[in-house]
């Protein structure tokens, strides 16, 4: 499934660095601990995408690519839809970084696209379109780019789309770390605004029988990842006074 960005005209905010916890996250492994998975990725004949462990923002883990120097690029390289519910407040954000080494200057934004179904189907995508702000010529520094976003009126899901843009048809590197989509209540998977044990079937579901995608964040033991470990980790802290949500 190829989408092509929208360009929007944004003015560059940066915050202080403050490391979100991963059980805050929405996203599935968005500090590329290991590997790529969970994210779907545009492939392009002009560049390789691959994890690094050789260098992080907060930990070591990122998602780097690397552009060969032939097209001047602005791609969508990859994305994960997140189910939302409509009304809720969020905020997108992540960090960016490229060395100082290179003869171009590479930037990047985070943008979301909102779908009236929660595992974010092609086509039929609700507006408004919303981005971060695009980085800015700033070597050697995670730039963290966010804005805080509201789901529209319909909205089940929320398409988050990772974009690298160059200034200039050279080759160049850059790293993405901890892409972030917050907002809910950690384990509230049914998005009813409570916790309780119709979570932990609902993300049961959602894990072994194909069910609906967790409109909570459901990282409770901060793994970076949600599988079995959570379901686990919900019914020992509701039923056996076991530790809340991290």
């Amino acid at each position: 499934m190829s989408r092509t960005p929208r360009l929007a005209a944004v003015v560059p905010v940066f915050l202080a660095a403050v490391s979100l916890e991963a059980s805050q996250n929405k996203l599935v492994n968005g500090a590329f601990g290991t590997d790529l998975s969970f994210w779907t990725q545009n492939t392009y004949p002009d560049h390789v995408m691959t994890q690094t462990g050789a260098i992080g923002h907060a930990a070591l883990g990122a998602f780097q690519i690397v552009e060969d120097g032939t097209v001047q690029m602005n791609h969508l390289v990859m994305y994960q839809c997140v189910a939302v519910k409509e009304g809720a407040s969020y905020n997108v954000g992540a960090y960016f970084r490229f060395p100082s080494s290179l003869n171009t200057l590479p930037s990047g934004y985070i943008a979301v696209q909102w779908s009236p179904a929660a595992n974010c189907p092609q086509g039929n995508l609700i507006p408004p379109y919303v981005t971060t702000p695009e980085t800015v010529n700033l070597p050697d520094t995670w730039q963290h780019t966010t804005t805080p976003l509201v789901a529209p009126a319909t909205a089940k899901g929320a398409l988050v789309e990772v974009v690298v843009k160059s200034s200039s048809q050279m080759p160049f590197q850059a790293w993405y770390d901890d892409i972030s989509f917050t907002g809910g209540v950690k384990g509230d998977a049914d998005g009813d605004g409570s916790l309780a044990i119709a979570d932990v079937f609902y993300l049961i579901n959602n894990l072994f029988a194909g069910g609906p995608l967790p409109i909570g964040p459901c990282d409770v033991d901060n793994t970076d990842l949600v599988n079995v470990s959570d379901v686990f980790y919900l019914i020992n802290y509701l039923f056996a006074k076991g530790p809340a949500p991290l």
